[in-house]
């Protein structure tokens, strides 16, 4: 039996509405990401410190999700390796969204330095880039049973990682304008630190939907 035909089974039905809640609380922590890094340019503290809150919660929310989907296929009747490679992909999924938090504790301590507008705008579309690639994800999950979405989920989170790259590659050819802009070096590093998350989240991403895409083509 392949993934979905032990997916249908009604006996693993909460199963997978778990992934699809969990690929959904992940989808949440990308736009709180979103948010706070839209805040956090505009200078609006009192809305990045409430998508600092928001964040927080939906990442333990997702966490504890994960956890109850690895209690699920533990008793299920899906076989050990095909179950151990489920839950791997759920809990790289994971690490997206605990990369992206990690980014947003990074960058609420660059509340009182200022980007150049050049890289301000660079920095709202690549937190954009990583909400898509978890709106995709959600997608895919919820599509399980469809191989040709999931398999243009993989593609589009493929771009969506290789634009990530592009923008961080051209954030370090900035820093010594933004370090100057910043008139501190260890601004310009808790920067870094954050754009590395960002990084790792897309990473994460490409990775997962790589993982789907390799589960739902298994037979």
């Amino acid at each position: 039996m392949d993934l979905n035909s032990y997916l249908r089974d009604r006996k693993n039905s909460i199963l997978r509405e778990l992934m699809v809640e969990h690929a959904g609380r992940c989808k949440a922590v990308g736009n709180s990401f979103m948010e706070a890094g839209k805040a956090l340019m505009s200078g609006s503290t009192e809305e990045l410190n409430s998508r600092m809150k928001i964040i927080r919660t939906e990442e333990r929310s997702a966490d504890e999700v994960e956890a109850k989907i690895n209690k699920e296929i533990s008793t299920s009747n899906i076989p050990p390796k095909l179950g151990e490679e489920l839950a791997q992909f759920v809990r790289t999924l994971d690490r997206a969204a605990g990369a992206c938090k990690r980014a947003v504790i990074n960058l609420e301590l660059l509340r009182d330095f200022k980007l150049p507008n050049t890289y301000v705008e660079l920095f709202e579309k690549s937190t954009e880039t990583i909400h898509q690639i978890l709106i995709q994800m959600e997608r895919g999950v919820q599509n399980i049973s469809d191989i040709e979405v999931v398999t243009e989920v993989a593609r589009l989170v493929d771009e969506l990682e290789t634009v990530i790259d592009q923008n961080y590659r051209k954030f370090k050819k900035g820093y010594f304008e933004i370090e100057k802009s910043f008139g501190s070096s260890a601004a310009l590093i808790l920067l870094d630190h954050a754009l590395r998350d960002l990084e790792a989240a897309a990473d994460f991403g490409e990775d997962s939907s790589e993982m789907l895409l390799a589960l739902v083509r298994r037979t």
